[in-house]
């Protein structure tokens, strides 16, 4: 049970943190160019939260 919590906790967070922070990012990646952006850096995050 206190795992499920913890995670629950942890979800929300991320999901209130990668969307703003990824908004902000992107916002100057040219708008026919915002898909590969946006790919390169979910890649980036996926390599560095594997560290």
């Amino acid at each position: 049970m206190i795992l499920a919590l913890t995670q629950l906790c942890a979800g929300a967070a991320s999901g209130l943190t990668v969307s703003p922070n990824q908004a902000l990012v992107l916002r100057h990646a040219p708008r026919e160019a915002a898909g590969v952006a946006g790919g390169v850096l979910q890649m980036s995050q996926r390599i560095a939260g594997t560290c």
